[in-house]
């Protein structure tokens, strides 16, 4: 986990799937994997393995390639052709006016 505090700082605490962290909580249980992309017709897989709902076999199969980091960002915080920050700094709001907190 040292090259996550080296890309991030060592206060960060935005690594949810880091099994030596104690004071903090894995992902939810249920995992919805898009391994080849998020666009409309692509195949998924419901992901619902141990530990406490990681699963293994889905993109905690992945291995993390440090040079790949930028991508794996951007992944991240782009979702159903939708940037994540800009969507929760409107609120949240679908097009069909639908509020998500």
């Amino acid at each position: 986990m040292h090259f996550i505090r080296q890309l991030f700082g060592a206060n960060d605490d935005s690594k949810p799937c880091d099994p030596n962290n104690k004071e903090r909580g894995y992902h939810h249980g249920t995992e919805i994997w898009y391994p080849n992309g998020m666009k409309p017709n692509d195949s998924y897989y419901e992901c619902t393995g141990n530990p406490t709902g990681e699963d293994f076999f889905c993109s905690d199969s992945l291995s993390f390639e440090l040079s790949k980091y930028q991508t794996y960002i951007s992944d991240h915080r782009h979702y159903f052709d939708h940037k994540v920050p800009a969507y929760g700094k409107l609120g949240c709001e679908s097009r069909h006016g639908r509020k998500f907190a």
